[in-house]
């Protein structure tokens, strides 16, 4: 965005760079742009002619010789100066906004039903009286179609009681549940799991799973006179039932049945080449997802609506934060961001465009943020040399820009910090 702008308005750019740090690859083009690759991965930056450093601050001792050549940034009107730096942010709504529309309209909306199928001890959702196996049809005022509109609603209105509506057993009843942050906890506010179904597509001959009657085709909806909502606690109730009879819950042709089954030991390799082992069945499932795929002009109407809800998800933060509705320790950084992608690409790969979308819009979205550095900042400073009539003294714009890096160095030393905790205390 800054770079397509900025050429559009005829500044010449020094360099464009992916990632941040030490050069590990570089060439310069035709028109004198010098293209890099930085050894630290997050984000990069763009630079133009004229700029005293990588966030676009101009030299002051050399501003006037730059005011004398057309292709620099600081020879642009205030305005187009303001589009240019805009552009980066803008380019990343536009991206995250076409991800959205081709997840939708490519892969589909994966859909798990707004059925209840775990309340985790002690939160909010057993206080209220939420069961596994309730029905969310209405929360904060909205139709419920879809599990992840529960936690939706529930993360814009922190601090606040939802009020919900559900169907127990063909019961319609009137809930009121408060909405609280859940610090770690993987659960979705507040403090409920998805009902979940494991569909089995193929039985080893011989196996656990042929001895207890299963087929290709069967369905999983819980073991042990519990439904399935946790696959991590699925796997291991498998692993402490080795050599012991297991029951698994079983959907086959719209019947319900229960079929018991010993699990049997097996071993793989662990990462350090260590043989760990496993409970096992002797069979190939996947997660049942109903997606919901939609005509183009359709999913970019789904895909505004997404951008929006997400927006103002993303907005509310820093008050959530401020009023302590939300702790810090709910945030991440790179370490947790790569270990949101791997869990993606392992378990959930069809999400892997929807999870691109997400952390393009938090990027465009936290880079309007009016700190120093940020363009948001940089817009917050064109902001007053509008309103002054003049560049600010170069004295106050240094000190801003020292501030504003103080602000994201704690930041980025915040979500270190809270990165190297969860590594070390899982």
């Amino acid at each position: 965005g800054h770079y397509g702008v900025a050429r559009y308005f005829g500044v010449k750019v020094a360099e464009f760079a992916l990632g941040f740090g030490p050069k590990i690859w570089g060439r310069q083009d035709r028109l004198g742009t010098h293209w890099s690759l930085r050894a630290i991965p997050l984000g990069g930056f763009v630079k133009f002619v004229g700029d005293g450093d990588m966030t676009s601050r101009p030299r002051a001792d050399d501003q006037n010789a730059m005011d004398a050549r057309v292709d620099a940034l600081s020879y642009l009107a205030l305005w187009k100066r303001a589009l240019i730096v805009a552009a980066g942010p803008v380019a990343n709504l536009v991206l995250a906004f076409a991800l959205f529309t081709f997840q939708i309209a490519l892969v589909g909306q994966g859909v798990h039903e707004p059925v209840i199928g775990k309340v985790l001890d002690q939160s909010p959702a057993q206080a209220a009286g939420l069961r596994p196996g309730d029905r969310i049809r209405r929360a904060g005022g909205q139709d419920i179609t879809k599990f992840l509109d529960i936690s939706l609603v529930f993360e814009a209105n922190l601090g606040r009681e939802v009020d919900l509506t559900i169907e127990r057993e063909g019961v319609v009843l009137d809930l009121k549940v408060q909405s609280t942050s859940l610090g770690d906890s993987p659960a979705f506010k507040p403090g409920i799991w998805p009902h979940l179904k494991i569909k089995i597509l193929e039985v080893e001959d011989g196996s656990p799973a042929a001895r207890m009657g299963l087929r290709a085709g069967d369905m999983v909806v819980g073991y042990n006179d519990k439904l399935l909502a946790d696959l991590q606690d699925f796997f291991e109730t498998r692993q402490d039932h080795i050599g012991r009879p297991m029951t698994l819950h079983i959907e086959r042709a719209g019947q319900a049945m229960d079929l018991e089954g010993v699990p049997e030991a097996r071993y793989i390799d662990s990462s350090d080449g260590q043989p760990i082992q496993v409970g096992a069945f002797g069979m190939q499932i996947a997660i049942v997802e109903n997606h919901q795929r939609l005509g183009l002009l359709a999913a970019m109407g789904i895909a505004q609506q997404e951008l929006r809800r997400f927006s103002l998800l993303i907005f509310k933060l820093p008050g959530q934060f401020i009023q302590r509705q939300r702790s810090l320790d709910d945030l991440g950084g790179p370490i947790r961001i790569a270990e949101e992608v791997g869990q993606v690409v392992i378990f959930a790969p069809s999400k892997v465009l929807l999870l691109a979308a997400l952390l393009s819009l938090q990027l465009g979205i936290l880079n309007l943020f009016p700190i120093p550095v940020l363009d948001g900042g940089h817009l917050l400073l064109y902001g007053a040399e509008a309103i002054w009539r003049r560049p600010l003294p170069p004295a106050l714009v240094q000190w801003l820009y020292r501030l504003g890096g103080i602000v994201l160095l704690l930041f980025f030393i915040l979500v270190t910090a809270n990165d190297i905790r969860r590594v070390f205390t899982g």
